[in-house]
């Protein structure tokens, strides 16, 4: 209940425009050099945004894994993608320049993105270092970043452009940015789409459709040129119309009844994937819900988000192709692909059923040996006091059956405290003297009482 409390408190669907969840990103670090994916962007967004309010005041942070996963909207299972993310943010290494504005001198530093990380059952405790922490505090010039915006990209080319066009908001235009770096900044390598026709189409264009589609911001480039070549670019800024909420006081006659009661914890996580993943807006989102229920949703996101097509990028609208699926209850076909892999998969499951049954087995043997083991020494103990002539007579007659002189030579030098010696007589008394024991249970009606 602490993780659902603290996550609604942090991101919550329904909040009013002005308790928008936005992190503070010092223009610095937006401007340095881009070699994060797209995940680590968000995951570092979303850090610090959970971190920000006791940047001077602590040295760790700590929220669960669940809790990174609600700010960012990730909603798979595969929690070691975020732990590579979070190990890759610790070996990225960031620098940047600021100006002394009383002196004019340069100021350089450069640290990694994260200090250290550590996750320990569930939670993940994190830290930055004393400068970026300064740093990143600095009460001058921030950009903001709305957490749920940014869950909507999925491209690192277009956060990567939104995060340095969105700290401009409410000017006419960014500044101008030198090509070459503009290319840094969007994370592409120096050897990579080197004629400008190419960036713009494979990058450029992307990015900034992707920004027009799902921001709070609608961007157009503009280019300057030096003979002939392309030498700078800037961005003409716009803000998107605010859509009117919904009043939750007085909801319209069109508006659903759901506004106005707080909804379950499961509804709102499958409204949010609906709106943040598929683009699906509120209204539709919850008359889905009302006419499918969320199970039935979740299956069908789950069928659509494993099929090879989803995986090669060629579904174009995913929520009219979800929308769709609900409709007419598709069954997302397997390739022989998904078919081998579902095989493989099943192979593997079933190597590792029969190698954990293995391991038992043994476990039970070692457990029978150590049953016939005591129950010989205790049989044993008794005999040497009730009849030691007997006793005697028996050792006599092991050692006269030993053949081999390396078994012999052991039992002389150490007698039945050798531990090879002593399992050797043990046999020996079962097959010879088995009248002393009783009945001693095979290992098949032993492992039945263990089981039982």
């Amino acid at each position: 209940m602490e993780v659902k409390r603290v996550v609604e408190n942090e991101l919550s669907i329904l909040s009013a425009e002005k308790e928008e969840k936005n992190v503070k990103k010092h223009p610095a670090i937006i401007h340095c050099s881009n070699t994060l994916s797209l995940l680590q962007r968000k995951i570092s967004n979303a850090l610090l945004f959970h971190a920000y309010k006791d940047l001077l005041t602590q040295e760790e942070y700590e929220l669960s894994i669940a809790q990174l996963c609600h700010l960012i909207c990730y909603y798979g299972k595969n929690y070691d993608v975020i732990k590579n993310a979070l190990r890759g943010m610790i070996m990225t290494l960031i620098e940047w320049n600021l100006t002394d504005e009383k002196t004019g001198e340069e100021d350089w530093t450069a640290s990694a993105i994260l200090a250290s990380v550590r996750i320990k059952k569930g939670k993940i405790i994190y830290a930055y270092s004393p400068r970026m922490r300064h740093l990143l505090y600095s009460p001058s010039m921030y950009a903001k970043i709305n957490l749920l915006i940014q869950s909507r990209f999925r491209s690192n080319y277009g956060l990567a452009l939104y995060e340095n066009c969105v700290r401009y908001k409410g000017l006419a235009s960014t500044k101008w940015f030198e090509i070459s770096l503009f290319r840094r900044l969007m994370g592409v390598p120096d050897d990579k789409y080197v004629i400008f026709r190419d960036f713009k189409r494979r990058v450029l264009d992307k990015a900034v459709e992707e920004i027009n589609a799902l921001s709070d911001i609608i961007v157009t480039p503009e280019i300057q040129k030096e003979r002939s070549r392309v030498a700078k670019i800037r961005f003409i800024l716009r803000e998107r119309a605010k859509k009117k909420r919904f009043s939750i006081k007085s909801p319209s006659a069109e508006e659903p009844e759901i506004f106005t009661k707080e909804l379950p914890t499961n509804e709102h996580a499958i409204l949010e994937k609906l709106k943040a993943n598929y683009a699906i807006m509120q209204p539709v989102a919850i008359k889905l819900v009302k006419q499918y229920g969320t199970k039935a949703i979740e299956e069908k996101i789950t069928q659509i988000e494993s099929s090879s097509s989803y995986l090669a990028g060629k579904i174009n609208a995913l929520g009219g192709y979800l929308i769709d699926a609900l409709k007419n209850d598709y069954t997302i076909s397997n390739t022989s692909q998904d078919l081998m892999n579902k095989q493989k998969k099943e192979r593997e499951e079933e190597r590792m059923k029969a190698r954990l049954e293995e391991s038992r087995v043994d476990q039970y043997k070692k457990e029978y040996s150590s049953y016939v083991a005591q129950l010989i020494d205790d049989t044993l103990a008794v005999l040497a006091i009730k009849n030691k002539k007997l006793t005697t007579e028996i050792q006599q007659s092991f050692e006269e059956s030993l053949q081999d002189a390396f078994t012999l030579n052991r039992y002389r030098k150490q007698g039945l405290s050798d531990r090879i010696v002593k399992a050797i007589y043990n046999q020996f008394l079962i097959k010879n003297h088995s009248d002393l024991f009783g009945e001693i249970p095979s290992f098949e009606m032993f492992l039945q009482a263990k089981k039982s």
